[in-house]
């Protein structure tokens, strides 16, 4: 613990007796200074109706849940488990035990709805048509628990409600355990709705939503929205190398950041039996997504769900970066950029992996200044060729959580240009003398014809043996 600062310690009290007063002692040791010590005193009461336990089920489909159960006392105790369909649904409500695990007698006991519970009577009277309360006992050993398992099997787009009576005996006092249960009817459609946009650009749609089975009634009232899981979002790593976390929470702020939806009017049309719904897609960075699209009647709590694939593409690169440098050495370029919203935002900076191995980005990772600063972050490109060839061509990504940018970088080596003899200076004369020149053509002039000579000693010869 900091100086002068406090803690809170949170204490957990399960009763193991009624109307007696429990007592435990807390301390709290320091070597240096020295201890505290705190007197807890609590008293367990009557137990009291639990909270109300959901469970949702398709449509014409078994679903479960479980109902735990733990003996509060330091004894055996012989438990009744009691489950009651306040609606009177016999084929929705099913109570599961396995009888060799517990050792119990399962019986399935019929009484009217105007008639006294089972513990408080011993005369039950049977009908086909009436409610079915399926009754199971067991006897539990001290601080012991018991799940309960609870088969739910909705027959309409309704709500269902059922309750769970855990009854006892102790010490001739009569206790029981409530436990209320709501079914909440699913149906699962078959339409799967698709959207499509590059990022940084907008499109809008109305769809209509056909809900099957649904009862209307004029005071529906409805909500959309949608039903994440962890398998939801990923990420393309081709072309547009998008590195994007997994995580449920990025997956939700990505999504709500970039879509919106709303019912036109929130009502819906009877006559067709559909609702309209409203949708905007803006990404501001490349994803995909393909998850569900939760409708929920508030007034009843029912569910409808759909399939949803929603697809933001690459889009078009920002800026083109060039930079040059000799080879084996490096060159490097600056840049700066603010985010988007006026709030500093953690970053991510990379060269997708089809980028050359010679460009390097600094920093990878920060904190993007807010759009108000009047300096930016500063982003630092750097280039080192190791041959020579075609100019290479990398392409940069700046990612935040909700936004992205893109930049086109093309590395090139200087271009060469060779010296202009006007603006050449050198130490050595390149320029022949006049007695050098006039040397030379007084040799040219003095140099011999020996084929002319040649020639003329060939035809004196001929006329001395032909005359």
């Amino acid at each position: 613990m900091a100086s002068l600062s406090k803690m809170q310690l949170k204490v957990r009290y399960t009763p193991s007796s009624i109307g007696v007063k429990q007592q435990c002692l807390i301390t709290l040791f320091n070597e240096k200074i020295s201890e505290w010590a705190y007197e807890v005193e609590a008293m367990g009461t009557e137990p009291v109706v639990q909270e109300k336990s959901d469970i949702y089920g398709l449509l014409n489909q078994n679903c479960s849940t479980t109902i735990s159960f733990q003996n509060p006392f330091n004894a055996n105790l012989l438990i009744k488990a009691e489950l009651k369909s306040t609606q009177g649904d016999q084929k929705t409500w099913h109570m599961l035990f396995d009888k060799h695990k517990h050792h119990k007698k399962t019986q399935r006991l019929h009484f009217r709805a105007n008639d006294e519970a089972p513990w408080q009577s011993s005369t039950l009277t049977e009908s086909d048509s009436d409610p079915v309360l399926q009754v199971s006992s067991t006897e539990l050993g001290p601080k012991e628990s018991i799940s309960i398992p609870i088969l739910f099997s909705p027959q309409l787009m309704k709500r269902y409600e059922s309750t769970l009576f855990i009854s006892s005996l102790y010490n001739n006092q009569t206790l029981i355990w409530t436990y209320p249960i709501v079914g909440l009817a699913q149906c699962k459609l078959t339409r799967l709705l698709e959207l499509k946009c590059a990022a940084r650009e907008a499109v809008q749609e109305v769809w209509d939503i056909h809900l099957e089975n649904q009862i209307w009634n004029e005071k529906d009232k409805f909500d959309v929205h949608f039903n994440y899981n962890d398998q939801s979002m990923s990420g393309k790593r081709d072309n547009m190398a998008v590195s994007l976390n997994k995580d449920l929470e990025s997956l939700k702020t990505l999504v709500n950041s970039s879509f919106e939806m709303e019912l036109i009017d929130n009502c819906k049309e009877s006559s067709k039996n559909q609702l309209q719904i409203r949708v905007l897609f803006s990404p501001l960075r490349p994803f995909s997504y393909a998850g569900e699209l939760l409708i929920v009647n508030k007034t009843t709590g029912v569910q409808w769900l759909l399939g949803v694939r929603i697809e933001a593409l690459e889009p078009v690169v920002d800026d083109v970066i060039r930079i040059e440098s000799p080879l084996n050495q490096s060159s490097s370029i600056g840049f700066q950029l603010l985010n988007l919203f006026n709030c500093e935002a953690p970053f991510t900076a990379f060269f997708t992996p089809d980028s050359p191995d010679e460009f390097r980005i600094y920093p990878s990772k920060g904190v993007l200044q807010a759009a108000t600063n009047d300096q930016g972050t500063t982003f630092i490109i750097s280039f080192t060729p190791h041959q020579y060839g075609a100019p290479l061509v990398g392409k940069l990504l700046i990612q935040t959580q909700v936004m992205q940018w893109g930049y086109k970088v093309i590395g090139t080596h200087p271009k060469y240009k060779p010296p202009l003899s006007s603006v050449m200076h050198t130490k050595i004369d390149s320029h022949i003398s006049k007695q050098v020149l006039q040397h030379k053509k007084c040799r040219m002039l003095q140099v011999k014809n020996f084929v002319k000579e040649n020639a003329q000693l060939f035809k004196l010869k001929n006329k001395r043996f032909f005359p």
